[in-house]
């Protein structure tokens, strides 16, 4: 067992803070996906604003057809200093892309998505994105019926049976490995992708404590041992969704969004002594 000391903590957490900074010292390339929908768009619209002036940002957008007719795009394009927009069929964006955001994910691309339904190239870029383990970041407001803006709407009387089937999409499009949050938090939870701030402690505190398991329960064939010093969203997600274990070293430092990937897919991440 190694013994975790202050200096052996600093360390680790200076390196890695520091191959975070010169990461994120480089141009991040975003792909900004709008679907067909006004609800909550201005505030995801200063969302994307704040991330525009915090980080340099190569901003590539798509709007799908019924976001042209609903959503002035090019305002937004201007607001976003974009000339250009990405071409129908075209997936070459995602061999530089650092992260996709979804700005307002409406129902209806909600339920094509949890139904593996990608006609349209928007879908089929997410479902890339995916499989090629880029993160996806999408506002849930306009999907998402349990929300008070359809009460505001005047649509407080959705059946219960309604609600549910939304849910479980919502579910299930977490299970995914999207991201799913209000509007007014994407520039935090894009902040935690891109630096991977909050870095977890090496000291087995409460709080951050990786649950230790006896190193026989590998033999588990849903689970999997991950030999990595830094566990990152790169190492979750393309894992299958069968697996429900995931080993790490005692030693391992863990993301936050590593973790938050690890639990929308249903998996445990647990410390393997040596």
């Amino acid at each position: 067992m190694v013994e975790v000391t202050e200096e052996l903590i600093t360390r680790l957490v200076k390196e890695v803070l520091e191959s975070l900074n010169n990461e994120i010292s480089q141009k991040k390339n975003i792909i900004a996906l709008f679907t067909g929908g006004k609800v909550a768009c201005e505030k995801s619209l200063a969302e994307l604003k704040k991330i525009d002036k915090e980080f340099s940002v190569d901003w590539q957008l798509k709007f799908s057809q019924s976001a042209k007719s609903v959503l002035d795009y090019e305002y937004i394009a201007s607001e976003l200093r974009v000339d250009n927009f990405l071409e129908d069929n075209s997936f070459d964006c995602l061999e530089d892309a650092d992260l996709i955001i979804v700005p307002v994910l409406t129902r209806n691309t909600a339920a094509k998505i949890s139904a593996h339904f990608a006609d349209t190239t928007l879908i089929d870029l997410i479902f890339h994105a995916l499989m090629a383990g880029i993160p996806v970041v999408a506002a849930q407001n306009a999907a998402d019926l349990s929300s008070d803006v359809w009460a505001e709407l005047g649509m407080d009387k959705i059946p219960p049976a309604l609600l549910e089937e939304n849910q479980k999409q919502l579910k299930k499009i977490k299970s995914y490995g999207i991201q799913l949050i209000d509007a007014e938090s994407i520039s935090q939870e894009v902040k935690k992708i891109l630096r991977q701030e909050k870095l977890i402690s090496a000291e087995k505190s409460s709080e951050n404590k990786v649950e230790s398991k006896d190193r026989n329960d590998t033999n588990n064939s849903n689970s999997i041992y991950l030999n990595s010093k830094v566990l990152t969203y790169r190492d979750i997600n393309p894992l299958a969704e069968d697996i429900e274990i995931v080993y790490v070293k005692e030693d391992a430092i863990i993301t936050p969004y590593a973790r938050d990937v690890a639990k929308n897919k249903g998996m445990i991440i647990c410390s393997q002594p040596k």
